[in-house]
């Protein structure tokens, strides 16, 4: 028998009728959906992949795994943003995660909800270490915990998200999917990195809520809720008109609810809501099928009572809450609900985060990054920050159990009494030399209060360095975009989401040379398989503010030989001090042509005016193009401390992607030959930097490097697209051009003589009388 159904996403859903009468469960765990079906004994159940409002099936049994797609109208769900990262912290599918970067949010979208259908909306979220603080947007609107659909019983806070697995259980509200449809929204609220979600349930709940008041339903063998019309009871509204406010009440005796066609086989919460208008302070059993369940008193301030009702009391299906003054008198009960539980795990009240102090409302101190991590015998603690105002500095403090902390280190602000706001990480760096190998550490790191005071203000961020003496760790601050890296450390696990975690959620895309790994592809499709030292790949970062990245491992001899092959090899860089491109290549000398870096670019055969790359950087990675096939063994032991940084070539406003051509050649300004600092800029058919170049010896410009469009990013990158024609200014004036280049993503070298006007400056004349 085969069973197809036509819904909508189901990282939520549960209880839709099939045609057996049944109901299934679709859910997504971690961005696997799987469909659960209860089939019938001896019965073969086979699912496809389509799925949609159906029914309930009754047997355990079938389980079909499917992938977490793009949104569609003809699929019906998905998740509708890009840039996302899939992660994990064990092996088990409530230790999986998908995660947006922090400037951006997590997004799916739901059709084919039925008006008049009860839907819970359960997210389950788990970290591998740290808090965040993450706000949940159903079609706009902030929800939590839904607590049965009590009037103003929920509260919309931020979801305190740690290490330990919880689950936040939402019932929709049926204005939400009048239209069939609902879109759902993680943001990041505070703590580092972004949204993220572990396990998404949408599922079709048994769901009844009763305003006790006038116009109520008494309860029938049709609608299965409501008062029980055998038991006398009346409605009031003389104490007010809300739902909170109007009351059912027995006069004499008890009021009574009757709840049938129950699944003894699943879990009830019941919730009441009592509240009285007179003062009389009453005293109120509840019962459940004549057992008591709590007593309440009554009195003129709104009370909501939650309570799990016991599976003895639905064994046959039904259920009878009875509400009794204990003194005999006149009950009250102002709302009553009994909604499936569906939850995973235990669920937090929502909680608004305790931000870092502020100064006139304005965040005092954003961080863009925070590691820790040994380095030989010590840990590095490295943090970088986008936003500080009236900061003074920072204190970092050490623990061996994140419950007692010491004060080891504070460094000052960077900034001048820390007034500095921007889009490029700040960076701080520290060395903690009395950490002992074989110990765990953890780290936090404290700010300076408003005013550039000594007084240091609520942590801030807290981490965890692991120190067993065998495990050393990379660090690199990235900006935003394409970055251009490699790693000295060789990577416990190399698979590129495990040895770029400390990355998830702010990148999506990997390029090695012999592979791609996407964030956005299940492993089938990725053909970059690992992380590995010594080895160049092309990362672009989604986070507009750019990240941190650690790499943990065991560390590569700098000397380790690299075998490269005829033409272009991606080549990490090895050595931990910068060295002179030509002394770093010494043992390949003239068997290299070109070298290039994430901005800059060598070739051997041109004179050094027009070689701007001159140095070879740890952490970096690079493009070299050998000649013949041989092995690259980076010299030992050689400082490259007495180097002097040269001036940089490049400007702001250019973003790198992986595609290029490389221009050079004389320029000129009104027939003389451009000075130092003369800019030459090249702009695509629509206006946007693709290339700039600062003179830095009279008269020549180059190696210019020519970027192509990246039409995948997010925003997507202007640039040059094959064989559109290059146009070149200097000095933001269209130039005339030796010969016309049409650019290709060809790494080559184009000679190209550019002549510029110069922009005359008329002053006035100031004469002064005697």
């Amino acid at each position: 028998m085969t069973i197809q159904t036509l819904l909508s996403f189901a990282p939520r859903c549960r209880g839709y009728r099939t045609n057996l009468g049944g109901f299934y469960m679709l859910t997504v765990t971690f961005f696997t959906i799987r469909l659960r079906l209860l089939a019938r004994a001896g019965e073969t159940v086979s699912v496809s992949a389509v799925i949609s409002n159906a029914g309930e099936a009754d047997v355990a049994g079938a389980t079909v795994t499917l992938s977490d797609p793009f949104y569609s109208a003809a699929l019906g769900y998905g998740r509708t943003m890009t840039g996302t990262v899939v992660g994990a912290c064990g092996s088990n599918p409530e230790q999986t995660y998908r995660q947006a970067s922090s400037v951006n949010s997590l997004d799916y979208r739901f059709d084919n909800l039925l008006p008049g259908r009860a839907y819970h909306l359960d997210l389950t979220f788990a970290l591998c270490s740290g808090q965040r603080w993450l706000n949940i947007f159903v079609d706009g609107w902030q929800v939590g915990e839904s607590d049965l659909g009590l009037y103003q019983a929920s509260a919309a806070g931020s979801t305190a998200v740690t290490t330990t697995l919880q689950t936040v259980s939402i019932l929709l509200d049926p204005a939400d999917y009048a239209d069939g449809s609902i879109d759902l929204s993680l943001l990041r609220a505070d703590g580092l990195s972004g949204p993220l979600v572990n396990l998404i349930d949408l599922r079709e709940i048994r769901h009844c809520y009763r305003d006790s008041g006038p116009g109520e339903s008494s309860w029938s063998a049709q609608n299965d809720c409501g008062f029980d019309p055998a038991a006398a009871s009346d409605a009031f509204d003389g104490w007010g008109s809300n739902p909170d406010k109007t009351v059912r009440f027995g006069d004499p005796g008890p009021v009574q609810y009757k709840f049938s066609n129950l699944d003894p086989a699943k879990n009830y919460n019941l919730g009441l809501t009592f509240y009285e208008g007179d003062s009389a302070g009453r005293q109120q059993d509840v019962r459940f099928d004549g057992t008591l369940a709590q007593t309440v008193t009554v009195g003129p301030q709104v009370q909501h009572i939650f309570t799990a009702v016991p599976p003895a009391d639905i064994a046959d299906g039904e259920l009878i809450v009875s509400v009794a003054e204990t003194g005999g008198g006149s009950p009250v009960i102002s709302e009553i609900a009994l909604s499936e539980i569906t939850r995973r795990y235990p669920g937090t009240a929502p909680a608004a985060p305790t931000p870092p102090p502020a100064s006139s409302g304005t965040p005092q101190v954003e961080f863009s990054g925070f590691l820790a991590y040994w380095s030989g015998g010590a840990v590095n603690v490295e943090w970088s920050t986008t936003t500080e105002i009236n900061n003074a500095g920072f204190t970092v403090f050490r623990s061996t159990d994140s419950l007692a902390w010491i004060d080891l280190h504070t460094e000052p602000s960077s900034r001048t009494c820390g007034n500095f706001t921007g889009t490029t990480p700040v960076s701080y760096s520290w060395t903690d030399t009395s950490a002992v190998p074989g110990n765990t550490y953890y780290y936090r790191i404290q700010y300076s209060g408003a005013g550039c005071s000594e007084t240091m203000g609520a942590a801030a961020l807290a981490i965890t360095a692991q120190a067993n003496g065998t495990v050393e760790g990379q660090s690199f601050v990235l900006g935003a975009g394409w970055q251009l890296l490699s790693a000295r450390i060789a990577p416990d696990t190399p698979t590129p989401a495990q040895a770029l975690q400390t990355l998830d959620g702010r990148y999506d895309r990997v390029l090695g040379e012999h592979g791609i790994y996407s964030t956005e592809l299940a492993d089938p499709f990725n053909t970059l398989s690992a992380i590995r030292a010594g080895q160049g790949y092309y990362i672009r970062v989604t986070d507009r503010v750019g990240a941190s990245l650690l790499l943990e491992g065991s560390p590569v001899s700098e000397t380790t030989p690299l075998a490269l092959h005829q033409g272009w090899n991606w080549v990490g860089y090895l050595p931990h001090a910068t060295l002179p491109l030509t002394q770093a290549l010494q043992s390949i000398a003239g068997n290299y042509q070109r070298v290039l870096s994430l901005d800059q670019a060598f070739d051997a055969s041109l004179p050094p005016e027009y070689n701007p790359l001159r140095t070879m950087v740890p952490g970096q990675g690079y493009l070299i193009f050998a000649t013949q096939a041989l092995s690259l063994t980076y010299p030992s032991g050689v400082s490259g401390a007495e180097l002097n940084a040269a001036a940089s070539s490049t400007c702001e406003g250019v973003l790198p992607t992986p595609y290029r051509t490389l221009v050079y050649g004389p320029v000129e300004v009104n027939g003389r030959p451009a000075p130092a600092g003369t800019k030459v800029e090249v702009r695509t058919p629509r206006g946007g930097l693709a290339g700039c170049f600062v003179v830095q010896h009279e008269g020549k410009f180059g190696l210019l490097p020519v970027f192509g469009e990246d039409a995948t990013a997010n925003p997507p990158i202007d640039g040059f697209r094959d064989g559109e024609a290059l146009t070149f200014y200097v000095n933001g004036v269209a130039a005339e051009s030796g010969s016309s280049l049409a650019w290709q993503d060809d790494w080559a070298t184009h000679l190209n003589n550019l002549s510029g006007v110069g922009v005359d400056t008329y002053l006035p004349i100031v004469v002064k009388e005697k």
